[in-house]
């Protein structure tokens, strides 16, 4: 189960993780396409706690800056190639 979110803060992002683990708690959840959101530890400190994650980049410009980077993949609990 994704959800697509964008231009949100933490207490958003977490609203909608926990929305959705609510109503499906036999899936697995993801934010299967961001933009301009909080930092990946702030989200998941607070609870969400998403399966996987999607920047997305197109005409809009960068969603995922330099320092989002860095700081996803700073996470134990990210795994990367």
């Amino acid at each position: 189960m994704g959800r697509d979110i964008y231009n949100q803060p933490t207490d958003y992002l977490l609203g909608e993780y926990q929305g959705l683990t609510d109503r499906f708690s036999d899936k697995v959840i993801t934010l299967s396409e961001c933009g301009s959101v909080s930092k990946l530890s702030e989200q998941w400190a607070a609870g969400a706690r998403w399966s996987w994650f999607m920047p997305w980049y197109g005409d809009e410009g960068q969603h995922a800056d330099k320092e989002w980077w860095i700081d996803a993949m700073n996470q134990e609990y990210v795994i990367t190639r």
